[in-house]
């Protein structure tokens, strides 16, 4: 049989994948032949040269087709990100929004597959399909995280292991990292055997999520594995030592880590403000050393940050450097109510420290209003800006303010079920039942309402609308689909057993 040259396809590799026969179950084994590997590298050839003549979509194709025939090639997976970026900064055109719900529906739902485990009747399919995606989207993390998932099930270990370094250094440098995503890596991590990022990561996840008892177990058993690992513990006695010395072993990790990342912040930090000095007209510059400082994520590198960002509205008269400063005040405010959060935790039966938080509380709430109306004056045709200042509005309780707001902040296709719901709270609020009830309603005929909690935020909001309207039937149901759900969802159980024992109580008296 002639080696296979490269073409262009008729069908996509995921299509071609899917008439495939059925894998048989078991864990995935990937074994290329050396005429599989040198198909493949036609392929990434091709990609490459097609990719210098300014077709980023066919250069796309053919690192998909390479892949198809060697799934675990490390540097195509990175040469195939770096076509993806190039087409995005060209204009290419994003993935539909079939395509990537059906990917995050499933992420919503998927649990993470242990190496090589098999997941679905093809992995390999699911893992270029997911890919497939991600070229056309990149900076989609959610999507990103998917891939991931895919590489894992798929036995595609060592671009798995490029893929989650790759994650974790994106989201650390995000302005609001996701901690549901480093609790992620730290699971992948974990399977992959390097527990060193698994700790990395866990502990990074505690600083978004520092009340969080699951990450602190997380974090022990990690350490417990590595102990084992490197110790290499056959008796028991040995590792019940092991044990004993565990928690001396979590407050090295966790000293060598904080040190281990200030030292890295410092770098960047002196570096990013060298680049200014030298560039002090280079408004970008400006953007460096702010995103450096941080990284440090403390509260003094926080005000360097913010005076940086006032120098800079002064020089250049961008309202962007204003803006980004007070998101950076409402991200110490934040830090601020996680510690006071802590000092309340500890001390519950205080009533003057449970006085000053609620005091704390509405202060940052009218601070954070401040700088959204401010913002959405600057940027009028900005939806997303108005669902924020009406969601302070209604943390204010000032509904009859929040209310138009609010439908003007439904515009905003991201936020468009979540400003529902806070509308149809302000209805509540207000005790205009009827009204609430619509737009639950409303809002639970949209396809992406099963998407995420946001379905049974709605449908429990409507169960109360109902409640108090005094409707108990129609509330029963309403809370029936969220248990059905979601059993231990809020207080919707015993919501659902009064309302059911009531409605018996009536039907018995008549």
């Amino acid at each position: 049989m002639p080696d296979e040259q490269p073409k262009k396809p008729q069908q996509s590799p995921q299509t071609q994948l899917e008439d495939q026969p059925e894998s048989p179950p078991g864990p995935v084994s990937i074994e290329i032949t050396g005429q599989k590997r040198d198909q493949a590298q036609k392929f990434f050839d091709r990609a490459r040269d097609i990719a210098t003549r300014g077709n980023p979509d066919y250069a796309v194709q053919m690192y998909l087709e390479g892949l198809l025939r060697d799934p675990d090639n490390l540097q195509a997976h990175q040469a195939l990100l770096e076509q993806a970026l190039r087409r995005q900064a060209a204009g290419g055109k994003k993935p539909s929004l079939i395509a990537t719900l059906k990917l995050k529906l499933f992420a919503k739902t998927a649990k993470l597959p242990s190496p090589g485990q098999i997941g679905s009747k093809n992995p390999v399919a699911e893992l270029l399909q997911a890919e497939g995606i991600w070229a056309k989207d990149p900076q989609n993390l959610a999507v990103a995280d998917m891939v991931l998932q895919k590489m894992m099930a798929a036995g595609c270990l060592e671009s798995a292991k490029w893929l989650a370094a790759w994650l974790g250094e994106f989201n650390a440098r995000s302005d609001k990292p996701d901690g549901h995503r480093f609790s992620m890596l730290a699971d992948v991590f974990a399977q992959l055997g390097q527990e060193d990022k698994a700790i990395d990561a866990c502990q990074a996840a505690a600083t978004v999520f520092p009340d969080d008892a699951q990450l602190h177990a997380k974090l022990k058993n990690i350490l417990a594995a590595q102990a084992m690992r490197k110790g290499k513990y056959d008796d028991q006695e040995g590792f019940r030592q092991s044990l004993q010395d565990r928690e001396a072993q979590e407050s090295l990790q966790d000293q060598e880590s904080i040190t281990r990342r200030a030292n890295i912040a410092d770098k960047q930090i002196a570096r990013a403000r060298k680049e200014l000095q030298e560039n002090p007209n280079e408004s970008g510059k400006v953007m460096s050393l702010v995103d450096a400082l941080l990284n440090k994520d403390d509260a003094q590198a926080e005000q360097q940050a913010i005076q940086v960002l006032q120098d800079a509205h002064q020089q250049f008269g961008s309202y962007r450097f204003k803006q980004r400063a007070g998101e950076i005040r409402m991200r110490s405010n934040r830090r601020q109510a996680r510690e006071f959060r802590a000092r309340l935790k500890a001390d519950p039966d205080n009533p003057q420290l449970a006085q000053e938080y609620k005091r704390m509380i509405k202060q940052h709430t009218e601070a954070e209003l401040d700088h959204f109306q401010d913002s959405a004056k600057n940027y009028p045709t900005d939806m997303r800006l108005r669902f924020e200042v009406g969601r302070r509005l209604l943390q204010l309780g000032r509904y009859d303010e929040a209310i138009p707001t609010l439908q003007e902040g439904q515009r905003d296709p991201k936020n468009h079920l979540r400003a529902l719901s806070l509308l149809g709270q302000c209805f509540f609020k207000k005790k205009w039942y009827p009204d609430a009830i619509d737009v639950y309603t409303r809002a639970l005929q949209s396809p992406d309402a099963l998407v995420g909690t946001i379905g049974k935020e709605l449908q429990y909001n409507l169960g109360r609308a109902y409640q108090a309207a005094g409707q108990t039937e129609q509330a029963a149901k309403a809370y029936s689909v969220v248990a059905q759900a979601d059993f231990l969802y809020k207080d919707v159980r015993q919501r659902l057993d009064r309302l059911r024992s009531q409605n018996q109580d009536q039907s018995d008296a008549g």
